[in-house]
C-alpha cells in the first residue's frame, strides 16, 4: 500500500517505467540524474484490477515523445487497473491526457523553486474536469507562506485535491514552517486542501 500524508487516494503498489530521471530536481530524495533505459518488459498482470501508482522515483513523462508512458497506461486499464499518476509538465500531461478515465487520479507538481507554467497548469485542471478525471496538485518544497498561498488562491477551486509540503533541508521539525502551516490552516478550510506536518 502507498499512502502519503493526508492524501485522500491511496495506491495498492506503484510501477517505476523508467530506471533513472532526467529532470534533476535538487531536492529529489532519490537524486536520481543519470541515463534512463526504459522499461519495456513488464508484466502487468501483476498490477490486475489495483490502483497503480506510475513512475514513483521519476518522472512519467521525461521525453518530448512519451509514447512509452501512454502504452503502459493503457496496458494498465486493459488489466483492470486504475492509475495514480504525478508529473512536474502540465503541458505534457495535456498532451496524453485522453489516455486516463474516472478511475484514474493525474496531478502535477508545482515547487517554489522551480519555473511553473500556471496557464498550462490551469487548462489542464480545466480539461481534466470535463473529461472526467480526478486531479490533484502537489504543492511542494514550499518556503514561504506567500508562495503556497497564491497557488492555493490560484488552484483550490480548479483541483480535486491540493496538498502543501515543506522544504525538508530547510524546515525540518522547525518552529518557522509551524507558523505558515498555521496561517494556511487558518485562511483555506476547504476540505480539498491539506497542509503537512514538519514531521
Amino acid at each position: 500500500m502507498f499512502r502519503k500524508q493526508g492524501f485522500p487516494f491511496d495506491a495498492d503498489t506503484y510501477l517505476n517505467i523508467y530506471e533513472t530521471c532526467n529532470v534533476g530536481c535538487k531536492f529529489c530524495k532519490f537524486n536520481q540524474r543519470a541515463r534512463f533505459p526504459i522499461k519495456n518488459e513488464i508484466d502487468f498482470e501483476m498490477y490486475s484490477n489495483l490502483r497503480v501508482l506510475v513512475s514513483y522515483k521519476t518522472e512519467p513523462l521525461p521525453f518530448a515523445d512519451n509514447s512509452h508512458t501512454r502504452w503502459v497506461v493503457e496496458n494498465l486499464h486493459e488489466h483492470g487497473a486504475s492509475v495514480l499518476f504525478l508529473s512536474r509538465f502540465p503541458k505534457k500531461v495535456l498532451n496524453i491526457l485522453d489516455v486516463f478515465n474516472e478511475e484514474d487520479i493525474v496531478g502535477v507538481s508545482i515547487s517554489e523553486d522551480l519555473k511553473n507554467d500556471f496557464e498550462s497548469i490551469k487548462e489542464f485542471l480545466i480539461a481534466s474536469r470535463k473529461n472526467g478525471v480526478k486531479t490533484w496538485l502537489s504543492i511542494e518544497p514550499v518556503e514561504t507562506f506567500e508562495f503556497a498561498e497564491f497557488v492555493l488562491n490560484e488552484f483550490k477551486d480548479f483541483a480535486d485535491f491540493l496538498r502543501v509540503g515543506k522544504l525538508d533541508n530547510v524546515f525540518d521539525n522547525s518552529t518557522q514552517w509551524q507558523q505558515i502551516k498555521q496561517k494556511l490552516d487558518k485562511k483555506f478550510t476547504q476540505k480539498n486542501i491539506f497542509i503537512k506536518n514538519c514531521y
